[in-house]
């Protein structure tokens, strides 16, 4: 509710003048976001916390969870002054997320990205749980919701996906969304 929302934000910037910790506007809203979504959480139900990386991966402030599933979409070069220019540098800040027993889902369109993650993996001692390698279509987008829809099917049971109508949504200027009915 619109006073939740409010009370909240007035107590985390309390919290925050205490702490005399400076945070940027997204920080802010994304421990508002957390706040309020894990008042949310049900211990007798299924959970499911999905995050959505800003910028990077290894200095995003979600790294602040240990994730049991990265999506790893395609990569472009924009942001460069924070990921770098050359793909194997934007990849590694992206795959900065990752830890041991996570799950890691890709749709590279270069085989050089493949064999760069390994190497990033293998750098850092990083066993995966699973990777799961989504071939790469023309289209950005659909290559995006497949990874969508595998990562649902991963999280749910036959028997819940059943339950549900999985329906990938666009909205305008935002890409996609999944959307359970």
């Amino acid at each position: 509710s619109e006073e939740e929302f409010s009370n909240e934000l007035e107590s985390l910037h309390e919290k925050i003048k205490e702490t005399k910790v400076p945070l940027s506007y997204y920080e802010i809203l994304f421990v508002l976001f957390v706040t309020l979504a894990t008042k949310k959480i049900n211990p007798h139900k299924k959970n499911i916390f999905l995050l959505e990386v800003g910028v990077g991966g290894r200095l995003d402030c979600i790294n602040f969870f240990d994730a049991s599933m990265v999506l790893v979409t395609s990569l472009s070069r924009d942001h460069q002054d924070l990921l770098g220019s050359r793909y194997r540098e934007i990849l590694r800040e992206k795959l900065g997320l990752l830890r041991s027993n996570s799950i890691l889902l890709t749709n590279f369109h270069l085989n050089y990205l493949q064999v760069e993650t390994k190497r990033f993996l293998n750098d850092h001692n990083i066993m995966l749980k699973d990777w799961i390698k989504i071939p790469q279509r023309e289209d950005f987008s659909l290559g995006n919701k497949l990874l969508a829809k595998k990562a649902a099917a991963i999280f749910l049971s036959e028997k819940e996906l059943l339950s549900y109508d999985l329906e990938l949504k666009s909205y305008s200027g935002r890409g996609d969304a999944l959307q359970l009915k």
